[in-house]
């Protein structure tokens, strides 16, 4: 065995060992996490009632519809219990592992590949979705299906492609309503690469492909988008507020990204922002002079700055909420994938930048390590409750005659009734 293949069979054991680590960790985490306030609402609002489709069901942006659904057909085969409700997104890691690590194979440059896959697989706050059930786990591993298939469908031309990528981003959006602007700019996207690319169909090949996209696509913003403004006539899309982008989106994603020190990481995140700016538009600029053609690495770019546009926009004209942490969560694999793929373009010493603006995923995967638990959540700590906590109130409740009475803030009392 020469230098370089035992390199590369050292390369595939560490990749095989930290993939299985993050899954058996999700697993770890989905059975002895202690249950956080919007399960519980979740759980006793729309999956006990199994009354969560709209518009007979109760109207909260904490219905995450396919979450919901997914959460209620596992709680009626496997009965109640924690880990029946996030059974769904335990196995939707599966997904995402197998998408981070597909995508990663678009890459040329192998450093960047083992960037782009150590910072998707070590963001907590994003990993920590797949052990609750709740949507937003779901609806990442659904996305980054999508875009690989966007991906392939660019390269390949071929329709299943665009059946999958658009079945994919819809059940992204169904699991997750802050997928809107995503979901539109991805269509938007899948709609210039189809056109661009029709004179390598068949005619019937290219009217399927459209028409899937117009059938699909379509219902589902249809549906969604009327659901949402009924949310909002109503008063339920209450997370988040309209200060500003800064305040509100990217200070609020790096007090969970790091929250050693949250204020400096905003601030090398901003650089690292910066960066994928400048050179993306150097980038747009090779490609529409023709000293390069690979349209390919911007779309993550287009798909981060669109959404940063787009929710700029809707917050000012629609009077809409800026999203917040959790809210916002897609900006991280959309931005590590558009570190990733402008990074992968670059060349002699413009090519270290890719080390610059990888920077903050640096300091996000050494918070990863420093806060391993198997009960720690960045989701709300200070109001978590350990289970050893329950079972000690449990025990002192037998030993009296008159029952104990808990008091609970707000709709944290509902972790009270499910335990």
């Amino acid at each position: 065995m020469n230098s370089t293949e035992l390199k590369r069979n050292i390369e595939s054991i560490f990749f095989i060992l930290l993939y299985g680590f993050i899954f058996v960790y999700i697993l770890l985490r989905a059975v002895y996490s202690p249950v956080i306030h919007d399960e519980a609402e979740t759980f006793f609002i729309y999956i006990q009632s199994g009354n969560f489709i709209p518009p007979n069901a109760y109207l909260d942006a904490n219905n995450h519809l396919l979450n919901s659904f997914l959460s209620y057909l596992s709680w009626e085969i496997f009965g109640t219990s924690l880990l029946a409700l996030r059974l769904p997104n335990v196995l939707a890691a599966i997904v995402y592992l197998l998408f981070v690590f597909k995508i990663s194979m678009l890459l040329k440059n192998k450093t960047t590949k083992w960037f782009y896959q150590i910072s998707m697989l070590c963001v907590h706050f994003l990993i920590e979705f797949f052990s609750y059930s709740r949507g937003y786990g779901l609806s990442m591993a659904l996305l980054l299906a999508s875009i690989y298939y966007l991906f392939q469908f660019n390269r390949l031309q071929h329709i299943r492609h665009i059946i999958y990528s658009v079945l994919f981003i819809s059940g992204a959006f169904l699991a997750n309503l802050s997928l809107v602007n995503t979901f539109v700019l991805f269509h938007l996207l899948l709609g210039i690469v189809v056109i661009t690319n029709y004179k390598k169909f068949e005619t019937k090949a290219f009217l399927l492909a459209l028409t899937t996209q117009l059938i699909v696509g379509l219902t589902s913003f249809l549906y969604l988008t009327n659901y949402i403004l009924t949310l909002r006539s109503n008063g339920s899309l209450y997370y988040g507020s309209d200060e500003s982008l800064w305040s509100v989106t990217l200070v609020s994603l790096s007090k969970v990204l790091f929250t050693s020190s949250p204020h400096i990481f905003s601030y090398i995140l901003s650089v690292s922002i910066v960066l994928v700016v400048v050179l993306s538009l150097i980038k747009l600029y090779k490609n529409s002079t023709g000293s390069s053609d690979n349209w390919t690495a911007l779309f993550f770019p287009v798909l981060f700055f669109g959404n940063i546009l787009m929710s700029y926009i809707i917050s000012k004209v629609l009077d809409v909420n800026l999203p917040e942490d959790r809210a916002a969560l897609y900006f991280v694999p959309l931005l590590i994938g558009s570190i990733a793929f402008i990074g992968d373009q670059q060349n002699g010493a413009v090519k270290y930048f890719k080390y610059l603006m990888f920077a903050p995923f640096a300091l996000v995967i050494f918070h990863f390590f420093s806060t391993l638990s198997i009960n720690f959540s960045s989701y709300t700590p200070h109001f978590r409750i350990p289970q050893e906590f329950y079972d000690y109130i449990e025990i002192e409740n037998k030993k009296r005659d008159i029952p104990l009475v808990a008091e609970a803030y707000r709709e944290h009392r509902t972790e009270w009734y499910f335990n």
